[in-house]
């Protein structure tokens, strides 16, 4: 997780929304821009470094 912000405090019984976009790819791993929102209200925003694994 890199170039993260909190914007926002998030509380129990909240429905947080996580969207990510997926902007770069090679092989199994990945990075991506994420935002998550409450209410439509952004709450935190970062940049996501992941790894897809088969199972």
């Amino acid at each position: 997780i890199d170039k993260c912000r909190f914007k926002r405090q998030v509380t129990p019984g909240d429905t947080l929304t996580l969207e990510v976009e997926i902007t770069k790819m090679r092989g199994p791993i990945g990075k991506g821009t994420a935002k998550a929102t409450v209410d439509g209200q952004l709450a935190c925003s970062c940049e996501l470094t992941f790894a897809i694994q088969d199972v």
